[in-house]
Protein backbone atom coordinates (compact mmCIF):
# COMPACT_ATOMS: atom_id res chain seq x y z
CA UNK A 1 0.00 0.00 0.00
CA UNK A 2 1.18 3.64 -1.23
CA UNK A 3 1.35 5.78 2.03
CA UNK A 4 2.42 8.69 0.19
CA UNK A 5 0.28 11.75 -0.64
CA UNK A 6 -0.98 12.28 -4.09
CA UNK A 7 0.61 15.20 -5.65
CA UNK A 8 -3.53 16.02 -6.20
CA UNK A 9 -3.97 15.98 -2.53
CA UNK A 10 -0.69 17.84 -1.93
CA UNK A 11 -2.16 20.91 -4.09
CA UNK A 12 -5.06 20.75 -2.40
CA UNK A 13 -3.69 21.13 0.58
CA UNK A 14 -1.50 23.29 -0.83
CA UNK A 15 -4.70 25.34 -1.54
CA UNK A 16 -6.61 24.99 1.18
CA UNK A 17 -4.18 26.23 3.69
CA UNK A 18 -4.83 29.20 5.75
CA UNK A 19 -1.64 29.91 6.38
CA UNK A 20 0.50 31.97 3.38
CA UNK A 21 2.92 29.68 1.47
CA UNK A 22 5.10 30.87 -1.31
CA UNK A 23 7.36 28.26 -3.70
CA UNK A 24 10.24 29.75 -5.53
CA UNK A 25 12.84 28.26 -7.61
CA UNK A 26 15.99 26.44 -6.12
CA UNK A 27 18.03 26.33 -8.86
CA UNK A 28 17.13 29.92 -10.17
CA UNK A 29 19.63 32.77 -9.07
CA UNK A 30 17.00 35.29 -8.24
CA UNK A 31 15.05 32.53 -6.31
CA UNK A 32 11.80 33.59 -8.36
CA UNK A 33 8.26 32.98 -7.37
CA UNK A 34 7.09 29.49 -8.38
CA UNK A 35 3.30 29.62 -7.00
CA UNK A 36 1.81 31.26 -4.14
CA UNK A 37 -1.26 29.80 -2.55
CA UNK A 38 -4.85 31.78 -2.14
CA UNK A 39 -3.54 32.56 2.12
CA UNK A 40 -0.64 34.49 0.19
CA UNK A 41 -3.12 36.65 -2.10
CA UNK A 42 -5.23 37.67 1.62
CA UNK A 43 -1.91 38.31 3.21
CA UNK A 44 -0.54 40.63 0.43
CA UNK A 45 -2.85 42.08 -1.61
CA UNK A 46 -0.75 40.61 -4.21
CA UNK A 47 -2.91 38.40 -7.10
CA UNK A 48 -0.51 34.74 -8.03
CA UNK A 49 0.11 36.33 -11.64
CA UNK A 50 1.28 39.33 -10.15
CA UNK A 51 4.33 37.77 -8.10
CA UNK A 52 4.88 34.36 -10.27
CA UNK A 53 8.76 34.77 -12.10
CA UNK A 54 9.36 37.40 -9.57
CA UNK A 55 11.64 37.92 -6.23
CA UNK A 56 9.65 38.70 -3.27
CA UNK A 57 12.26 41.33 -2.93
CA UNK A 58 8.76 43.58 -3.82
CA UNK A 59 7.60 42.82 -0.23
CA UNK A 60 10.18 44.72 1.41
CA UNK A 61 9.87 47.95 -0.97
CA UNK A 62 12.41 50.69 -0.18
CA UNK A 63 13.07 48.73 3.51
CA UNK A 64 16.01 46.42 2.71
CA UNK A 65 18.07 46.84 5.39
CA UNK A 66 16.63 44.91 7.71
CA UNK A 67 18.37 42.18 10.37
CA UNK A 68 16.39 39.31 9.21
CA UNK A 69 17.48 39.67 5.12
CA UNK A 70 21.10 38.94 6.14
CA UNK A 71 19.39 35.60 8.25
CA UNK A 72 17.80 34.44 5.03
CA UNK A 73 20.67 34.92 2.71
CA UNK A 74 23.16 32.82 4.78
CA UNK A 75 20.35 30.32 4.90
CA UNK A 76 20.10 30.22 1.43
CA UNK A 77 23.46 29.99 0.55
CA UNK A 78 23.94 27.22 3.07
CA UNK A 79 20.83 25.56 1.84
CA UNK A 80 19.77 25.22 5.22
CA UNK A 81 16.10 25.91 7.24
CA UNK A 82 15.80 29.54 8.72
CA UNK A 83 13.02 31.72 10.25
CA UNK A 84 13.31 35.06 10.30
CA UNK A 85 10.73 38.23 11.03
CA UNK A 86 10.90 40.80 8.65
CA UNK A 87 8.93 44.50 7.51
CA UNK A 88 6.17 43.73 4.80
CA UNK A 89 4.54 45.92 2.91
CA UNK A 90 1.17 45.02 1.27
CA UNK A 91 0.46 46.16 -2.26
CA UNK A 92 -1.48 49.13 -0.72
CA UNK A 93 1.43 50.03 0.95
CA UNK A 94 0.45 49.18 4.34
CA UNK A 95 3.27 47.97 6.79
CA UNK A 96 2.82 44.43 8.50
CA UNK A 97 5.65 42.22 10.11
CA UNK A 98 5.77 38.57 8.55
CA UNK A 99 7.45 35.57 10.28
CA UNK A 100 8.80 34.32 7.71
CA UNK A 101 9.50 30.15 7.85
CA UNK A 102 11.79 28.49 4.69
CA UNK A 103 12.78 25.48 4.29
CA UNK A 104 15.04 24.07 1.04
CA UNK A 105 12.94 21.32 -0.97
CA UNK A 106 15.46 18.81 -2.65
CA UNK A 107 15.03 16.55 -5.59
CA UNK A 108 15.80 12.95 -6.08
CA UNK A 109 19.80 13.50 -6.91
CA UNK A 110 20.12 16.06 -3.11
CA UNK A 111 20.08 19.44 -4.71
CA UNK A 112 17.72 22.22 -3.71
CA UNK A 113 15.16 22.23 -6.38
CA UNK A 114 12.95 24.34 -4.90
CA UNK A 115 12.74 26.74 -1.23
CA UNK A 116 8.79 26.62 0.54
CA UNK A 117 8.16 29.40 2.76
CA UNK A 118 5.18 30.18 5.05
CA UNK A 119 4.12 33.21 5.97
CA UNK A 120 2.42 34.40 9.38
CA UNK A 121 1.22 37.85 9.73
CA UNK A 122 2.48 38.18 13.19
CA UNK A 123 2.15 42.22 13.67
CA UNK A 124 0.16 42.28 16.60
CA UNK A 125 2.64 40.19 18.74
CA UNK A 126 5.44 42.43 17.28
CA UNK A 127 3.70 45.55 18.25
CA UNK A 128 2.98 44.41 21.89
CA UNK A 129 6.31 43.51 22.39
CA UNK A 130 7.50 46.84 21.30
CA UNK A 131 5.16 48.30 23.48
CA UNK A 132 6.86 45.85 26.20
CA UNK A 133 10.36 46.95 25.30
CA UNK A 134 9.61 50.66 25.49
CA UNK A 135 7.19 50.52 28.74
CA UNK A 136 10.30 49.14 30.16
CA UNK A 137 12.86 51.60 28.60
CA UNK A 138 10.91 54.09 30.30
CA UNK A 139 10.89 51.52 33.95
CA UNK A 140 14.56 51.87 33.41
CA UNK A 141 15.25 55.59 33.18
CA UNK A 142 13.11 56.42 35.56
CA UNK A 143 14.50 53.83 37.76
CA UNK A 144 17.50 54.65 37.27
CA UNK A 145 17.08 58.57 38.37
CA UNK A 146 15.31 57.16 41.58
CA UNK A 147 17.27 57.85 44.58
CA UNK A 148 16.33 55.06 46.30
CA UNK A 149 17.69 50.93 45.68
CA UNK A 150 15.03 49.60 43.00
CA UNK A 151 15.49 45.62 41.81
CA UNK A 152 13.28 43.35 39.57
CA UNK A 153 13.34 39.59 39.89
CA UNK A 154 11.57 36.66 37.65
CA UNK A 155 9.20 33.77 38.43
CA UNK A 156 12.31 31.96 39.28
CA UNK A 157 13.52 34.37 42.06
CA UNK A 158 16.50 35.47 40.15
CA UNK A 159 17.42 39.00 40.17
CA UNK A 160 17.03 40.34 36.44
CA UNK A 161 17.61 44.06 37.34
CA UNK A 162 18.96 46.40 39.57
CA UNK A 163 19.00 49.97 39.13
CA UNK A 164 21.90 52.44 38.96
CA UNK A 165 21.40 53.25 43.24
CA UNK A 166 21.71 49.62 43.56
CA UNK A 167 24.73 49.39 41.77
CA UNK A 168 26.55 52.77 43.31
CA UNK A 169 25.53 51.58 46.75
CA UNK A 170 27.42 48.06 46.42
CA UNK A 171 30.16 49.06 43.86
CA UNK A 172 29.21 46.08 42.30
CA UNK A 173 29.00 45.49 38.23
CA UNK A 174 25.37 44.36 36.95
CA UNK A 175 26.98 40.80 36.06
CA UNK A 176 27.74 40.24 39.40
CA UNK A 177 24.44 40.99 40.84
CA UNK A 178 21.83 39.19 38.40
CA UNK A 179 20.50 36.04 39.37
CA UNK A 180 21.73 35.12 42.59
CA UNK A 181 25.02 37.19 43.32
CA UNK A 182 22.99 39.77 44.96
CA UNK A 183 23.18 37.77 48.17
CA UNK A 184 26.84 37.93 48.34
CA UNK A 185 26.75 41.58 49.62
CA UNK A 186 24.41 40.63 52.07
CA UNK A 187 26.17 40.73 56.36
CA UNK A 188 26.87 36.92 56.56
CA UNK A 189 24.66 36.52 60.04
CA UNK A 190 21.83 37.59 58.12
CA UNK A 191 21.72 35.81 54.93
CA UNK A 192 19.85 32.38 55.86
CA UNK A 193 16.72 34.88 57.62
CA UNK A 194 17.06 37.27 54.79
CA UNK A 195 16.74 34.04 51.62
CA UNK A 196 14.06 32.76 53.84
CA UNK A 197 11.65 35.68 53.84
CA UNK A 198 12.01 36.34 50.71
CA UNK A 199 11.21 32.77 49.12
CA UNK A 200 8.56 31.89 51.22
CA UNK A 201 7.22 35.54 49.85
CA UNK A 202 7.78 33.83 46.35
CA UNK A 203 6.03 30.97 47.38
CA UNK A 204 2.91 31.85 48.57
CA UNK A 205 2.31 35.27 46.27
CA UNK A 206 2.53 38.01 48.74
CA UNK A 207 4.33 41.50 49.66
CA UNK A 208 7.16 41.62 52.31
CA UNK A 209 8.88 43.84 54.35
CA UNK A 210 12.39 43.08 56.03
CA UNK A 211 15.59 44.22 57.94
CA UNK A 212 18.84 43.32 57.07
CA UNK A 213 22.52 44.59 56.32
CA UNK A 214 23.93 45.20 53.44
CA UNK A 215 27.60 46.10 52.82
CA UNK A 216 28.25 49.43 51.45
CA UNK A 217 30.66 50.26 48.88
CA UNK A 218 33.44 51.48 51.65
CA UNK A 219 33.18 48.30 53.06
CA UNK A 220 30.28 49.47 56.20
CA UNK A 221 27.55 47.56 56.86
CA UNK A 222 24.10 49.32 56.32
CA UNK A 223 20.89 48.78 57.73
CA UNK A 224 18.14 48.04 55.15
CA UNK A 225 14.72 47.92 55.15
CA UNK A 226 13.39 46.18 51.61
CA UNK A 227 9.91 46.11 50.59
CA UNK A 228 8.98 44.11 47.84
CA UNK A 229 5.83 43.06 46.00
CA UNK A 230 4.64 40.09 43.14
CA UNK A 231 3.92 41.41 39.88
CA UNK A 232 1.35 39.40 37.08
CA UNK A 233 1.22 39.17 33.50
CA UNK A 234 -1.35 39.67 31.58
CA UNK A 235 -2.65 35.78 32.21
CA UNK A 236 -2.54 36.31 35.53
CA UNK A 237 0.45 34.15 36.05
CA UNK A 238 3.29 35.19 38.22
CA UNK A 239 5.85 37.39 36.28
CA UNK A 240 7.99 37.81 39.73
CA UNK A 241 8.73 40.68 41.87
CA UNK A 242 9.84 44.15 42.74
CA UNK A 243 11.27 45.56 45.25
CA UNK A 244 12.89 49.30 46.49
CA UNK A 245 15.64 48.89 49.27
CA UNK A 246 16.46 51.99 51.94
CA UNK A 247 19.26 52.85 54.07
CA UNK A 248 17.51 53.04 57.45
CA UNK A 249 21.12 52.79 59.47
CA UNK A 250 20.49 56.45 60.84
CA UNK A 251 16.98 55.85 62.00
CA UNK A 252 17.85 52.05 63.83
CA UNK A 253 20.76 53.69 65.93
CA UNK A 254 18.89 56.46 66.52
CA UNK A 255 15.78 54.10 67.93
CA UNK A 256 18.97 52.15 69.50
CA UNK A 257 20.50 55.42 71.68
CA UNK A 258 16.63 56.48 72.44
CA UNK A 259 16.01 52.81 73.85
CA UNK A 260 19.22 53.21 76.06
CA UNK A 261 18.70 56.72 77.14
CA UNK A 262 15.55 55.41 77.60
CA UNK A 263 16.55 52.24 79.52
CA UNK A 264 19.04 54.84 82.04
CA UNK A 265 16.08 56.79 82.87
CA UNK A 266 14.31 54.30 84.13
CA UNK A 267 16.83 52.34 85.90
CA UNK A 268 17.55 56.03 87.63
CA UNK A 269 13.88 57.10 87.66
CA UNK A 270 12.79 53.80 89.44
CA UNK A 271 15.18 54.62 92.23
CA UNK A 272 14.33 58.23 92.21
CA UNK A 273 12.99 59.43 95.96
CA UNK A 274 10.62 62.13 93.99
CA UNK A 275 7.42 61.25 92.80
CA UNK A 276 8.07 60.69 88.73
CA UNK A 277 5.90 60.41 85.64
CA UNK A 278 5.47 60.52 81.66
CA UNK A 279 2.20 61.34 80.78
CA UNK A 280 0.61 61.86 77.15
CA UNK A 281 -1.21 64.01 75.42
CA UNK A 282 -4.83 63.00 76.55
CA UNK A 283 -3.88 62.57 80.34
CA UNK A 284 -3.05 59.13 80.05
CA UNK A 285 -0.14 58.10 82.23
CA UNK A 286 2.34 56.09 79.99
CA UNK A 287 5.02 55.48 82.98
CA UNK A 288 5.14 56.21 86.77
CA UNK A 289 7.37 55.50 89.37
CA UNK A 290 7.54 53.81 92.31
CA UNK A 291 8.04 56.79 94.45
CA UNK A 292 3.77 57.52 94.01
CA UNK A 293 3.31 54.89 95.78
CA UNK A 294 5.21 56.14 98.86
CA UNK A 295 3.45 59.40 98.48
CA UNK A 296 -0.23 59.04 97.69
CA UNK A 297 -0.47 55.38 98.98
CA UNK A 298 -1.86 54.72 95.77
CA UNK A 299 0.28 51.86 93.59
CA UNK A 300 1.51 52.24 89.96
CA UNK A 301 -0.70 49.92 88.67
CA UNK A 302 -3.70 51.75 90.54
CA UNK A 303 -2.65 55.60 89.10
CA UNK A 304 -2.05 53.41 85.30
CA UNK A 305 -5.70 52.61 85.43
CA UNK A 306 -6.86 56.18 86.46
CA UNK A 307 -8.97 58.51 84.15
CA UNK A 308 -7.25 61.91 83.61
CA UNK A 309 -4.21 60.95 85.69
CA UNK A 310 -2.85 62.70 88.03
CA UNK A 311 -6.41 64.85 88.67
CA UNK A 312 -7.54 62.58 90.97
CA UNK A 313 -4.81 62.88 93.03
CA UNK A 314 -4.93 66.63 93.22
CA UNK A 315 -6.64 68.24 96.23
CA UNK A 316 -10.06 69.65 94.66
CA UNK A 317 -9.26 73.49 95.00
CA UNK A 318 -6.23 73.20 93.88
CA UNK A 319 -7.48 71.26 89.96
CA UNK A 320 -8.28 74.42 87.95
CA UNK A 321 -5.17 75.92 88.86
CA UNK A 322 -3.72 73.03 88.37
CA UNK A 323 -4.79 72.19 84.70
CA UNK A 324 -3.80 76.15 83.78
CA UNK A 325 -0.80 75.69 84.56
CA UNK A 326 0.36 72.47 82.79
CA UNK A 327 -0.67 73.71 79.83
CA UNK A 328 2.89 76.07 79.90
CA UNK A 329 5.52 74.02 78.14
CA UNK A 330 7.74 73.70 81.08
CA UNK A 331 7.46 75.00 84.97
CA UNK A 332 8.92 74.21 88.18
CA UNK A 333 8.18 73.96 91.64
CA UNK A 334 3.94 74.59 91.73
CA UNK A 335 2.82 74.30 94.68
CA UNK A 336 -0.52 72.21 95.28
CA UNK A 337 -1.90 69.57 97.42
CA UNK A 338 -2.21 66.09 97.18
CA UNK A 339 -5.01 63.80 98.06
CA UNK A 340 -4.04 60.55 99.35
CA UNK A 341 -5.50 56.85 99.58
CA UNK A 342 -6.35 57.08 103.05
CA UNK A 343 -7.74 60.70 102.64
CA UNK A 344 -5.01 62.84 103.97
CA UNK A 345 -3.68 65.55 102.48
CA UNK A 346 0.39 66.74 101.68
CA UNK A 347 1.43 69.80 100.41
CA UNK A 348 3.71 68.87 97.52
CA UNK A 349 5.03 71.07 94.05
CA UNK A 350 5.08 70.03 90.77
CA UNK A 351 7.58 70.51 88.09
CA UNK A 352 7.29 69.59 84.31
CA UNK A 353 8.90 69.89 81.13
CA UNK A 354 6.91 69.12 77.53
CA UNK A 355 8.32 66.61 75.19
CA UNK A 356 8.14 66.37 71.91
CA UNK A 357 8.52 63.81 68.99
CA UNK A 358 11.12 64.11 66.33
CA UNK A 359 8.95 65.71 63.89
CA UNK A 360 8.17 68.10 66.56
CA UNK A 361 4.55 66.75 67.32
CA UNK A 362 3.33 66.99 71.40
CA UNK A 363 4.30 64.17 72.81
CA UNK A 364 3.15 64.51 76.28
CA UNK A 365 4.47 65.49 79.46
CA UNK A 366 7.40 64.48 82.28
CA UNK A 367 6.78 65.53 85.58
CA UNK A 368 8.60 65.59 89.00
CA UNK A 369 6.28 65.65 92.26
CA UNK A 370 8.00 66.04 95.38
CA UNK A 371 6.80 66.82 99.07
CA UNK A 372 7.12 70.16 100.63
CA UNK A 373 5.62 69.07 104.31
CA UNK A 374 3.91 66.32 105.87
CA UNK A 375 0.61 65.34 106.11
CA UNK A 376 -2.22 67.74 107.55
CA UNK A 377 -4.67 65.26 108.02
CA UNK A 378 -7.74 63.91 106.67
CA UNK A 379 -8.94 65.79 103.44
CA UNK A 380 -12.57 66.46 105.03
CA UNK A 381 -16.10 66.11 103.66
CA UNK A 382 -15.79 69.77 101.49
CA UNK A 383 -13.41 67.44 99.20
CA UNK A 384 -15.20 64.85 96.98
CA UNK A 385 -12.28 62.47 97.47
Amino acid sequence: MNDQPSDRLVCRAFEASTASIVVTAGRDADHAVVDVNPAFEMLTGYARDEVRGRNLRFLFAHDRDQEGLQLIRDALAQHRPVTAVLRNYRKDGALFWNEVRMAPLRSSDGDVSHWVAVQDDVTDRVRKEHQLQEAEQRFRLVADAAPVMIWVADADKRCTYVNNAWLEFTARSLEQVLGGGWGECLHPDDRSSCFAVYSGAFDNRRSYRMEYRLRRRDGAWRWILETGVPRYSETGALAGYIGSCLDITERIEAERALRASEARFRSIAEHTYDWESWIGPHMTPLWINPAVERITGYSVAECMGMRHYPLPLVYRADRERFVQELKAPQGNDLPFRIVCKDKTVRHAAISWQAITDQDGHAAGYRTSVRETSRQDGPAGLSDPE
